[in-house]
């Protein structure tokens, strides 16, 4: 959740409206020691109730955020959800899906590596996501060439020696 609004976290501090996003913010913030506090006297399950908890007000943080963005900038909460959260969300879903399929599965491999093809696997993916349903041709060629100047600087570095 934090990683879908935490660019419009930056937006509103730049658009130099801050005061009253931080104070709502802070706000919900606090409200992560006292209800874990709560919980903890209530039940025994702490530190389970401890994320679920932050799971929650992430959610209702990233609400307020996303309020304050479309209140400063005139964006419409809808075309926000339409253009970034919407994608986002549904590759990864897809990238959980494929890794909780490949994790399920009993691979005869020592934890490490599973780790590591679990990581390349699901890095492969959401790149592939990415590139066919996220990003513009501009985006997607801008990119490239992007990648082949870096390939070229590592080639004329290595070439060199």
């Amino acid at each position: 959740v934090l990683s879908l609004t935490s660019g419009i976290q930056i937006a509103i501090q730049a658009m130099g409206q801050i005061k009253i996003y931080q104070f709502v913010i802070g706000l919900i913030n606090l409200f992560v020691p006292i209800g874990g506090i709560v919980f903890f006297l209530y039940t025994s399950q702490f530190p389970y109730m401890i994320l679920l908890i932050m799971l929650i007000l992430e959610i209702v943080a990233g609400y307020f955020r996303l309020y304050f963005f479309c209140l400063y900038s005139g964006v419409s909460k809808l075309k926000y959800a339409n253009i970034v959260l919407i994608p986002c969300i549904l590759i990864s879903l897809v990238v959980f899906l494929i890794l909780f399929c490949f994790c399920s599965f009993e691979v005869c491999c020592t934890p490490l590596i599973k780790i590591t093809l679990s990581y390349l696997l699901g890095t492969s993916v959401l790149l592939f996501l990415l590139s066919k349903f996220a990003l513009t041709n501009y985006e997607k060629k801008k990119l490239l060439e992007l990648f082949d100047s870096f390939s070229l600087k590592i080639c004329n570095h290595f070439g060199r020696k």
